[in-house]
């Protein structure tokens, strides 16, 4: 995603895990999540961009060598 962002001439600026979210859930869980990238766009906007995590993702497994 890094190259693709630095590739794209819409985005003017980037920064890798800009910071840290906290918030407590309905449940009464704290929870803490760095998002991965913060762009802004030259039109001004700022975006927070998180990508899912290997294992968050639905991929066929691999099976061992035998």
């Amino acid at each position: 995603m890094l190259m693709a962002l630095d590739a794209d001439p819409d985005v003017t600026a980037v920064a890798s895990q800009p910071m840290w979210l906290h918030w407590v859930t309905q449940a009464g869980n704290r929870v803490r999540h760095a998002p991965d990238f913060f762009y802004r766009r030259a039109d001004g906007t700022g975006v927070l961009a998180s990508l899912p995590r290997n294992r968050d993702l639905d991929l066929p497994r691999r099976h061992p060598p035998r």
